[in-house]
């Protein structure tokens, strides 16, 4: 698979895209162009999910004493975010099997726990698992939500 990168400094592809994006619209804006560099590639683009999103999720499903939040594809983290900012999570659990992903994830932990303490934040304990959502068997009725935004490319497996 070609990166956009790839597409960028190929002079015939990168022709393709703005040709692509005129195609479709008489604009080109720096967004449109690497949305057209994605596109040709095959690449998918990053996102993150919505720490905001992620803390009303917990306000609204938790129970107000507080509660156990699994999730089943921690990500980059916006889900780890929410749950620092939501006072009703009191444990938050983040699976996922890529390493790089969870060695920024522990490098947030290890840095945002102790600030959201220092700021009078109850504490909230952050267990990091570095494996898939099939390889962690949680004990029966230890958990109170379960939240996840799956990785969605057809090289997952």
């Amino acid at each position: 698979m070609i990166t956009p990168k790839e597409v960028f400094f190929d002079d015939e592809l990168f022709h393709k895209a703005i040709h692509k994006q005129l195609k479709h619209s008489s604009y080109i804006s720096h967004v449109s162009v690497r949305k057209s560099l994605r596109f040709l590639s095959g690449a998918q683009g990053v996102s993150n999910f919505r720490p905001a999103a992620a803390a009303a999720l917990y306000r609204r499903f938790l129970p107000a004493s507080g509660g156990v939040v699994w999730d089943m594809s921690a990500g980059y983290g916006g889900r780890l975010l929410g749950a620092l900012a939501c006072p009703r999570v009191k444990k938050y659990i983040g699976t996922d099997p890529a390493t790089l992903t969870m060695a920024g994830l522990r490098e947030m932990r290890d840095e945002l726990v102790p600030m959201a303490r220092a700021l009078d934040r109850s504490p909230l304990d952050v267990e990091l698992l570095h494996c898939g959502s099939e390889d962690y068997i949680p004990e029966k009725n230890s958990l109170d939500a379960c939240i996840s935004s799956p990785p969605y490319g057809a090289t997952e497996q």
